[in-house]
């Protein structure tokens, strides 16, 4: 319940982009950093213009007019553009509309800020220069093909270029979410978690294949191990037979070696009911019995039999939760959570996952002493 006299913007704020919009509208972590940016530079605005202490700004100071002077301000002295005007103007209101509906105070004040109009946009009709054909191929051909990554790079511009997908949905895409075949196709994940099916040219899906036949015989020049987790039996057959070739192309390779776990359509709990069911088919069959089954055992069912249980999970982008992931294998783990996307995970942010898990104290279970 709301106190009269209690400050509840900063509470308010913070619920609104922690909790309402990504776990309860599912909004992606880009709507959640605009939203953010739009009240971050309100608050700003509102402490050097007014000359307020940011702790000190109340709804009070969030009225129509001042929002409405907040507008102008970006358009006459930040120089932005209309449509950037009004997408920072759409973000306030949301968030004021939800203000409102945990403080009945602010209906009045909402109701005035929903009378500010949104601008329309300059509709000149402007000429649309397109790119070239010669352009488009001089673009796509900048990476070096010659190279495995330059080959992952040219496939992306060309997936791209393909599917018209925004960067956000080509950096959602997992190898399942790939179809090969005669009628290749790729799931997107888009805005608002919305799914879509493209078509992909041939030529495309060519450009896939090439590029993970190479990344394959560049593992086992590096000697890289590659093993995959999750129930390989919905994937393509292509990629299913190339999962399998590149399991026995590294196969040979030492346990020395570096080795890298891929999670290909995989799930804690499916891997759990697929061990059980491999053991009890086992027993059936009278190769086991019943008894035998202790943690080591049925260790040696589940896909990560052979590796050693993760040491440390990170669990980048601003999430709390496990997610389904190595549910057996993490029953010891030590976790780490960091607010920077997966995308912006860079040595630097490793060096601070490993300094913390290097300050633990693990005692594996027991009690410390």
């Amino acid at each position: 319940m709301i106190r009269s006299g209690e400050n509840t913007l900063f509470p308010l704020v913070h619920d609104y982009l922690k909790i309402y919009l990504p776990k309860q509208r599912n909004v992606s972590h880009n709507t959640v950093r605009s939203y953010r940016k739009a009240l971050e530079e309100l608050l700003d605005y509102i402490k050097e213009h007014e000359q307020i202490p940011l702790g000190q700004i109340t709804f009070e100071h969030l009225t129509a007019n001042a929002i409405l002077s907040f507008l102008e301000y970006l358009e006459t002295e930040k120089g932005c553009s209309v449509s950037t005007r009004n997408a920072r103007f759409a973000a306030l209101r949301a968030f004021m509309d939800y203000a409102a509906d945990h403080d009945v105070t602010l209906i009045a004040g909402l109701n005035k800020l929903k009378k500010i109009p949104f601008k329309k946009p300059d509709n000149t009709a402007v000429a649309v220069e397109y790119m070239s054909m010669a352009a488009i191929t001089a673009i796509i051909e900048q990476p070096d093909a010659t190279t495995s990554k330059g080959l992952r790079d040219r496939f992306f511009m060309i997936l791209l270029y393909d599917t018209g997908a925004r960067v956000q949905e080509m950096l959602n895409i997992r190898l399942s979410d790939i179809q090969l075949g005669p009628l290749p196709k790729v799931t997107l994940f888009g805005k608002g978690r919305k799914t879509r099916i493209v078509p992909l040219m041939e030529k495309t899906a060519q450009h896939l294949k090439k590029y993970l036949l190479e990344a394959v015989d560049t593992m086992e020049r590096d000697h890289i191990r590659l093993h995959f987790f999750g129930d390989m039996t919905p994937i393509a057959p292509e990629l299913r037979a190339l999962a399998h070739e590149t399991d026995e192309i590294t196969e040979h390779l030492s346990k020395d070696d570096f080795q890298a776990n891929v999670c290909l359509n995989y799930g804690g709990r499916d891997e759990i009911l697929r061990a059980v069911r491999r053991f009890a088919a086992e027993c059936a069959e009278g190769k086991r019995k019943p008894e035998d089954l202790d943690e080591t055992l049925f260790s040696t069912y589940l896909d990560s039999a052979g590796i050693p249980d993760p040491e440390l999970i990170i669990r980048p982008s601003g999430e709390q939760r496990l997610s389904n992931f190595l549910l057996w294998q993490c029953a010891y783990s030590e976790f780490y959570y960091t607010d920077t996307l997966w995308p912006d995970f860079d040595e630097e942010e490793l060096d601070k996952a490993i300094a913390a898990y290097q300050s633990r104290d693990r005692r594996f279970g027991g009690v410390k002493k």
